[in-house]
């Protein structure tokens, strides 16, 4: 029995933005563009909406509740699996909510479009700072719902723990304010269920921090050898690190010599000077410096400048894949793992393998998102050649199902749900978000997660 399509005319004539079926010529092109990763999907909605106002996100939802449709929501499209992306409903194309307004009582009011990057810009201005992501092309919107950890996190928390409230178009298709009072589940649920939120925000309001005087940068490339020493070392400075301080280490290729290497970098935001040099001196006085083959230690650097490193390990004209894994292993235990993980890396520039000492944010609010731990780690590839999908889709999840027995979980964000179903956030908290969604979303109109541990 064929399908039956919905009549789309009567969604044009509620909706003042764009809307795209299949018929469209523009739909495959319109499509693919929403997709940050050149690993497009072939999933293919019934439809793409691009509402232009909340009127429109609610007629856009009533007509796929009375017409039987899920929903799925994009915000910047950085996912690299593209969960907003699935076959069949309608997928709201959040691109025209990039509203960003600045109050003077140090809050902000943005759109889910509104880029990071931009609003630390702005902020930056003002002196005045917000927790916003690592790469200069996430949007708000997904970063804020899955946790969001980007630069200062060790020291605000994830980005959502800042958010106080929140304008939500719900599955009725109501336009409802979501606080600490109001609406107070689907608040808690809003910060931390990530892709599998159960309805449309079109705008959060954050709060605002002081934004430190001084941001430092330092790095150190060292002999592959050396892993084995630098990997647990930085592991266990954790607890002498200064929040205020991000540092990781990175097994790749060095740019310059082509030669698998090991990178250590740390940045800071700190009040003053000697501050900064203080908080990096943990990793700028490290046992191994002498050995190191280039070292630059405490260098003043731009938000700019950061972004700009971090998109060469994310290329925009590249395939690419991530897992990760949250744990609280001992960092030796972690190395054979992480040794089988690099030894058979995919020899591709920017592909890598990232640990990261972080810790627990200490007073979070009670909200959904409910995981961090003292070691964060990360497998990521990029490739050009579609044919290779399979071998590096393969490294990143087969070098997180090596650690898994040291793992508590992962991250949302850079989930790999599709392909290795693993825990996302506590049992108590996950079970909780389950029956505030069937009071909130009983016939699931909302897309859920691509897989959960429970469905491996």
């Amino acid at each position: 029995m064929s399908k039956r399509v919905p009549d789309f005319s009567k969604l044009r004539m509620n909706v003042s933005g764009r809307v795209l079926d299949p018929k469209d010529s523009a739909y495959e092109s319109a499509r693919q563009a929403l997709i940050w990763n050149k690993r497009k999907p072939s999933r293919f909605p019934d439809v793409i909406v691009r509402p232009e106002s909340v009127e429109d996100v609610a007629s856009a939802v009533r007509f796929a509740k009375h017409n039987g449709l899920q929903v799925g929501v994009r915000s910047g499209g950085h996912s690299w699996t593209a969960s907003f992306m699935r076959d069949g409903g309608v997928l709201l194309d959040m691109s025209a909510f990039d509203k960003l307004h600045i109050d003077a009582t140090k809050t902000a009011t943005v759109g889910p479009a509104v880029k990071g990057a931009k609003l630390i810009e702005k902020l930056g201005e003002l002196g005045l700072f917000f927790p916003a992501g690592h790469c200069d092309t996430v949007a708000l919107g997904g970063y804020l719902l899955q946790g969001g950890f980007g630069w200062h996190s060790r020291r605000r928390g994830p980005a959502c723990a800042s958010v106080r409230s929140a304008q939500v178009v719900t599955a009725d298709g109501e336009i409802v304010h979501v606080d600490a009072e109001r609406n107070a589940d689907l608040f808690w649920a809003m910060r931390g269920a990530g892709p599998g939120f159960f309805g449309v925000v079109t705008e959060f309001e954050l709060e605002l921090y002081d934004c430190p005087s001084v941001l430092r940068f330092t790095a150190h490339a060292y002999h592959f050898e050396l892993m084995d020493e630098i990997f647990p070392w930085l592991a266990n400075t954790l607890p002498e690190l200064s929040p205020d301080v991000e540092c990781s280490a990175l097994a790749k290729k060095d740019s310059d010599t082509g030669k698998l290497s090991i990178q250590m970098r740390g940045v800071v935001l700190a009040e003053s000077e000697d501050a900064a040099t203080a908080a990096l001196s943990v990793i700028d006085d490290c046992p191994m410096r002498k050995r190191a083959y280039t070292r630059n230690h405490n260098l003043p650097i731009t938000f700019a400048q950061l972004h700009s490193g971090m998109d060469k390990n994310y290329p925009p004209d590249m395939r690419i894949a991530l897992d990760n894994a949250w744990s609280d292993a001992r960092p030796d235990d972690l190395l054979p793992g992480i040794h089988a993980a690099v030894e058979s890396m995919p020899n591709s520039p920017p592909t890598h393998f990232m640990l990261q000492p972080w810790g627990r944010s200490p007073n979070l609010p009670d909200m959904a998102f409910s995981f961090e731990a003292n070691i964060f780690m990360i497998a990521s590839t990029g490739w050009y050649d579609p044919a290779d999908d399979d071998l590096h889709q393969g490294w990143v999840t087969d070098s997180m199902r090596r650690l898994e027995s040291k793992s508590l979980g992962i991250k949302l964000g850079d989930e790999n749900l599709a392909s290795r179903p693993a825990p996302f956030m506590s049992p108590a908290n996950f079970a909780r978000l389950k029956q505030i969604r069937q009071a909130w979303d009983p016939t699931g109109l909302f897309h859920t997660y691509m897989a959960l541990p429970d469905e491996a």
